[in-house]
């Protein structure tokens, strides 16, 4: 494999073999691998105390099976990216999604009712069900908003009165995070999390590294991942099955926006066929309408019909 040389973010103009260039984070296996790692279990704590800001910080979690189980034969079989329980019993789901399927508020809504209504199946009773969070990240944009933070619970719609916090679920759009050119300008603990989420290896990450220790503890993580050769192939082979995936969304939209120009062109010319046969209605007869227009003779029958 090729050794890429990129530029130390400290030393402008001073090109240097710092090894392989990093992992995307926001690659599912390598979110996993850096957030889903049970020996730094601090990394993830740290970016759902950043997303969930709750009133007593999160100080510790339990990691768990990532399967949704089936409770019939015919049931859709999901595996979630992460899945972890908190120190307060909340299950929490965290999803990456590089490309907009059209599925994704469905697909959330999926995941949380299979975890919230999976705990009975645990032996649980309907008053002791936790508190269940999904956290999705995305790298496209999703809602109508210009926030990069949504966060949703079940409230009354004309009063707001929250009915219970038992669900949650949150999005996160990373395009529209501003770009950010100087580390002063981070302002949250989420944003510093963005920040090395989208842009590992920028000036402003090596700079909040040294500032928040679970993002040095991340972007170590992701160096060692990054210079692990088959990790690397995994990677290699994943982008490339990303991109023919995007490729193919690409090809079937471009094909059904011509579609539906030919359809539209095509109601257009039989739109107009039909006006053609009205003004025509009292001045020839119905056979010679019909190849005027070219519309068959029972259409041109069923149009007298209709205007009589």
């Amino acid at each position: 494999m090729t050794e890429i040389k990129r530029q130390n973010p400290h030393t402008i103009g001073v090109e240097e073999d710092l090894g392989p260039v990093l992992l995307p984070p926001t690659m599912d296996f390598v979110f996993k691998g850096l957030f889903g790692n049970e020996k730094k279990p601090e990394i993830l704590i740290s970016f759902l105390n950043a997303v969930l800001t709750p009133e007593e910080p999160i100080t510790s979690i339990t990691f768990k099976d990532r399967t949704l189980d089936r409770r019939y034969r015919k049931d859709k079989v999901g595996v979630l990216d992460l899945l972890a329980q908190t120190d307060k019993g909340e299950l929490v789901n965290v999803e990456v999604q590089l490309a907009d399927e059209n599925d994704m508020i469905e697909r959330s809504l999926f995941y949380w009712s299979r975890l919230f209504s999976g705990q009975l199946e645990s032996g649980h009773f309907y008053d002791q069900l936790e508190r269940t969070i999904c956290i999705n990240i995305l790298d496209f944009n999703l809602m109508d908003t210009d926030d990069y933070h949504s966060s949703y619970r079940l409230k009354e719609r004309d009063r707001n009165d929250e009915l219970t916090d038992l669900l949650e679920i949150h999005y996160i759009e990373l395009k529209k995070m501003k770009d950010i050119k100087d580390v002063s300008e981070v302002k949250t603990q989420l944003e510093a999390w963005i920040e090395f989420l989208k842009h590992p290896e920028s000036r402003v990450s090596y700079e909040l590294a040294h500032q928040h220790e679970t993002i040095r503890e991340a972007k170590e993580e992701l160096l060692a991942l990054s210079c692990d050769r088959k990790y690397r192939l995994h990677y290699e082979a994943r982008f490339k099955e990303w991109m023919d995936r995007l490729n193919r969304m690409h090809y079937a939209e471009k094909k059904g926006i011509q579609q539906g120009i030919q359809q539209g062109i095509e109601r257009g010319i039989q739109q107009n066929k039909v006006e053609i046969a009205k003004q025509l209605m009292d001045v020839l007869d119905v056979q010679t309408i019909a190849i005027k227009t070219g519309l068959s003779l029972d259409e041109v029958l069923q149009l007298k019909k209709e205007m009589s």
